[in-house]
């Protein structure tokens, strides 16, 4: 039987002769793509819905943006299209999670596009967590900040070494559920477009001040929140492996998720046991479904643990109800904080 990478090579080459074909196509018999833009405006693509917010927040109307992965998308299941490519091919900066987060599907768009634009990636630099690792809040020093802890991620450069990614690890991507991670990453994408568009460095650099005071404000709120909690209280189990940067910088105990070790794993019967045990010895009460997912094996451990279900939350990507990064994350806050408070 042919092996699975040879499987991901004859995909990745008939994807990109796919999309070499529609880009083709469209270019030769409909003509460039119209893109409406200002007289100085910038093509910019962002990959999913958080990080266009952030681009709106920075550049406002000076650029003209498009997203891949729009509001309600689901980065890990996104099929791209051939205007997807077409999109690419005009851009002049792309901004991406990066560590993983929007792979292999990115890497194999960006090429079969033939774009020349510039890469960003906002989680470069940052101490990024190890994938598949639990937090514990009692293995870090207290910041003395009520309602967070700062021992890791991006608030102290004294973190717990077992817990960090190195460049040969499966790094956890989702580094936005840090609002303090996040900042950062916001900062990168500003500086990005002052090197890109040096003219609009006063819109830009007014806009980064205003926002990333919003940050700070969000931050301490979430803190505030967090802190009605007991400290006894405060522990996640979800279904996708998502909130573990959430939990390092709130002060919050993460065994796991249902969907298996990894991101994108299907949970074993052997790791779904321990992770059982894990629920039945920290005596934990609530279990937090997501958005969009299946809330099967969740269910599966609530019935052998006694423990509820919450509300579904969101944490990869904006709606309608959520239009932007901030109302997703004092979303995912109210619902931890009244999920665990029962």
């Amino acid at each position: 039987m042919p092996s699975r990478s040879l499987f991901a090579r004859v995909s990745g080459l008939l994807f990109a002769l796919l999309m070499g074909a529609a880009i083709v196509w469209v270019w030769h018999y409909k003509g460039k793509p119209e893109l409406k833009q200002g007289p100085h405006s910038l093509h910019i693509v962002a990959t999913q819905s958080i990080v266009a917010d952030w681009v709106r927040q920075i550049a406002g109307q000076r650029v003209y943006l498009t997203t891949l992965v729009g509001p309600d998308g689901n980065v890990h299941h996104f099929e791209p299209t051939p205007q997807n490519a077409v999109a690419l091919t005009r851009a002049e900066l792309v901004f991406e999670i990066g560590s993983g987060l929007e792979e292999p599907w990115l890497t194999t768009l960006f090429r079969a596009s033939a774009s020349s634009a510039k890469r960003t990636t906002l989680s470069f630099g940052l101490p990024l967590l190890k994938a598949g690792v639990p937090i514990d809040p009692k293995t870090f020093k207290q910041s003395g900040r009520q309602g967070s802890n700062k021992a890791c991620c991006c608030r102290s450069k004294q973190r717990p070494a077992a817990l960090m990614a190195s460049p040969k690890d499966e790094a956890d991507p989702h580094a936005w559920l840090d609002v303090g991670c996040a900042k950062l990453m916001v900062r990168a994408l500003y500086e990005a477009l002052v090197l890109a568009d040096p003219k609009g460095k006063n819109l830009y650099e007014a806009n980064w001040n205003r926002y990333r005071k919003t940050l700070d404000d969000l931050d301490a709120e979430i803190c505030q929140k967090v802190a009605t909690i007991p400290e006894s209280s405060r522990a996640l189990v979800t279904y996708h492996d998502g909130l573990r940067y959430f939990a390092c910088a709130y002060g919050f105990l993460y065994l796991g998720h249902a969907s298996g070790p990894t991101p994108l794993s299907e949970g074993s019967a052997g790791y779904l046991a321990h992770l059982i045990e894990q629920i039945k010895e920290h005596a934990i009460t609530t279990l937090f479904p997501e958005v969009g997912e299946n809330p099967v094996l969740l269910e599966q451990l609530a019935r052998e643990t006694g423990a509820q279900l919450a509300k579904p939350i969101t944490i990869g990507a904006l709606s309608p109800e959520l239009p932007t990064y901030v109302d997703l994350m004092r979303a995912l806050a109210d619902g931890i904080v009244e999920g665990l408070k029962g």
